[in-house]
């Protein structure tokens, strides 16, 4: 399907504000809306690509660098040099774990009495 110049328009001031977030552009996205404004045409454009790249932008804002996890660690036990894995997820969550491990803040360093242990 051929994209109107509306559209069109629509279209580029969204991808500004991903942009602006440094999130990048997913040309599957242009396929959706064009085929939701052909079954919606009554509807509002600008609502359906909202609707569209809402998620996208939020799990984008809501994502925490891994510094401010490991600041957060660092508040908590400001001296230690390794912490369990099971307080790094109370303090950071499962989410701040991932993002530290994925990251290389922290590494497996072992396991006593069956908890993982992880260098700081």
């Amino acid at each position: 399907m051929k994209m109107s110049r509306e559209q069109r328009k629509i279209i580029n001031a969204k991808k500004e504000v991903f942009d602006g977030y440094c999130i990048p552009w997913d040309e599957d996205i242009e396929h959706k809306f064009v085929v939701r404004c052909a079954k919606c045409p009554n509807t509002d454009p600008e609502v359906i690509l909202d609707i569209i790249t809402h998620d996208i932008i939020v799990a984008k804002i809501e994502h925490k660098k891994p510094t401010y996890y490991l600041n957060l660690l660092r508040k908590h036990y400001p001296r230690a040099d390794a912490i369990y894995e099971d307080v790094i997820i109370d303090i950071c969550g499962m989410d701040g774990f991932e993002s530290l491990r994925r990251n290389k803040c922290i590494e497996f360093c072992g396991t006593l009495y069956g908890r993982k242990l992880y260098a700081i």
